[in-house]
């Protein structure tokens, strides 16, 4: 019989408390094999002895190790080393088997110019923490349970205010639906509708690949219509097409970064008017606009057919998981249905500290220092690009936003070619595979920079350009 007093040291000033400091000593010998399988531990009363602590400690943990498998009981007899234990651990501790050679280089630090991800080291995560605190103190018993399908009221409201004073969008509360991203809004926009002849999305052409699979997972056809420096060419809208949606990026567009002019935003109204089609105007960085008057929303032309989406990704985090949309009255009911039926209620803490931030005004005094903070980022780009590049690359749509497009005036680049560039530790999005029809857009990057430095981002650009030749 193991003397479990030898094998194992009990210290009584640290945060482990005897029970859990026995049952990973026993563990231990076990694994070691100083414990094999039908080895006798000591009765409750002689390891109590032994170690100098209570019974009760030694028989919880034999408890423990019993209900892992570890140990096995027997009436009247003790505590034994349960069989079979020794195959089982040697499976699991054997270490995989690797070919003896050269060690592996350390990996390049990577630089991800990555779209989409804002500056997360400049987000007041202190202040923020305070906000979730109070409104968990504020709760009551009916705020931890189920609210409503719809979004906390408060938050709608207080985006009512803020879209009215940033946007110019005049909107009642109760039309605005809290989602947790904009997947999940063109998700439930794709499923709020019968399975018919209309199963049809044009879609802008490159654009969000994740837009395009949430339509394809829900049996929906892609028709794409090509975009230019201007956005979506309203010209090409199929007027044959029996489509149901329409989505766009008018503010700025991604990933080519264009700014829909009126003449094609009133052609593509008259389009949507006629065709009876919906409207998905995705509004996701127009916070960030840098050159110019703020752009206003398609949704001011024609609120009855256009379903705004806005999201806190780029302003706030993409963790907060927070978005929403500014719905026609006819679409109200259907999507509230099919949201209730999918059981996707929001999380109601962070709603309630997101309502005070806007409430408050720590909303808009974030937003306008990231937008100052964005500006010198964007003209590093810039700046690094004519260095690092010369006439062999262009910018293209650096008035707004958290990312530009550089295009390359000389190349095309192809799939071996951007994963050299990964594998050298440049995470980039390539427009190429944001096409819906390949072949157009092979000398394109996209240049992501809002949640890198400075430095970080004339290192990168010097890095691409080195790599390019």
């Amino acid at each position: 019989m193991v003397d479990l007093a030898v094998e194992i040291a009990l210290r009584r000033h640290t945060r482990a408390t005897l029970t859990s400091q026995l049952i990973e000593g026993i563990r231990r010998l076990i694994r070691a094999g100083r414990l094999v399988e039908g080895d006798r531990l000591p009765s409750t009363r002689e390891g109590a002895a032994a170690l100098g602590v209570s019974r009760n400690v030694v028989a919880e943990a034999y408890d423990q190790l019993a209900a892992e498998g570890y140990l096995e009981a027997r009436v009247g007899s003790g505590s034994y080393v349960a069989p079979g234990l020794q195959a089982s651990l040697s499976i699991v501790a054997r270490p995989a088997e690797r070919r003896v050679g050269p060690p592996r280089p350390l990996p390049t630090p990577s630089l991800r110019f990555n779209a989409g991800n804002p500056d997360l080291r400049s987000f007041p995560v202190g202040a923020w923490a305070d906000s979730l605190k109070r409104a968990a103190l504020r709760s009551r018993e009916r705020d931890l349970g189920y609210r409503s399908i719809m979004g906390l009221r408060e938050l709608r409201e207080a985006l009512s205010g803020c879209l009215l004073r940033q946007r110019g969008i005049r909107c009642d509360p109760r039309l605005i639906l809290i989602v947790s991203g904009i997947t999940q809004a063109v998700d439930l926009l794709a499923k709020g509708f019968p399975p018919d002849d209309r199963r049809e999305a044009i879609v802008e052409d490159p654009s969000l690949e994740f837009v395009q699979r949430a339509f394809i997972l829900n049996g929906y056809r892609l028709r794409p219509v090509a975009v230019d420096e201007a956005g979506l060419r309203t010209a090409e809208l199929p007027a044959e097409s029996r489509a149901r949606f329409v989505c766009v990026v008018p503010s700025h567009q991604y990933p080519l970064g264009g700014i829909l002019p009126v003449q094609r935003r009133a052609a593509l109204v008259e389009f949507a008017r006629r065709k009876g089609v919906w409207i998905l105007e995705d509004d996701y960085d127009s916070e960030f606009r840098y050159q110019g008057a703020p752009v206003e929303p398609l949704q001011l032309l024609a609120p009855e057919r256009v379903v705004y989406f806005g999201t806190f990704s780029k302003t706030m985090f993409p963790a907060l998981r927070l978005a929403y949309l500014v719905l026609p009255e006819e679409l109200l009911s259907p999507l509230v249905e099919v949201k209730k039926g999918l059981n996707l209620f929001s999380p109601t803490i962070e709603q309630a500290a997101l309502a005070e931030w806007i409430t408050s005004g720590r909303y808009d005094a974030h937003v306008y220092r990231m937008k100052r903070l964005y500006r010198r980022k964007r003209e590093r780009v810039v700046r690094a690009v004519e260095a690092c590049f010369g006439a062999s690359a262009r910018v293209l749509g650096q008035s707004a936003g958290l990312h530009l497009l550089l295009e390359l005036t000389a190349r095309e680049l192809d799939g071996a070619t951007i994963e050299r560039l990964r594998s050298a530790g440049l995470e980039i999005d390539w427009v190429e595979e944001s096409a819906v029809r390949k072949g157009g857009h092979r000398g394109q990057i996209v240049i992501g920079y809002g949640n890198l430095s400075e430095e970080e981002i004339e290192a990168g650009v010097r890095r691409l350009a080195e790599l390019l030749g």
